[in-house]
């Protein structure tokens, strides 16, 4: 399944971390593009139980890149939905 999560906040950037730790096919969608180009470049990190670790999901600003998606999990405050 393919798998868009819509929002590169604190909650965001966990689900989709969880998700491509755990291999699945996974993307992360931010309306700010210099945070698309940071997650791209540096991951996200994740630090559990003093382990840590790094995952590195296709993450993009562009509406077109998303347009496959079969699941969209949407973790944005609820103001960010007017626009």
């Amino acid at each position: 399944m393919r798998i868009t999560v819509v929002g590169a906040g604190a909650l965001g950037l966990l689900i989709t971390g969880i998700l491509a730790y755990n291999n699945a096919d996974v993307k992360l969608f931010t309306r700010r593009k210099e945070a698309a180009q940071r997650i791209n470049s540096k991951g996200i990190r994740i630090i559990k139980h003093n382990n840590e670790f790094r995952v590195f999901p296709k993450c993009t600003c562009m509406i077109e890149d998303i347009a496959d998606s079969e699941l969209l999990l949407f973790t944005v405050k609820a103001y960010d939905t007017l626009n």
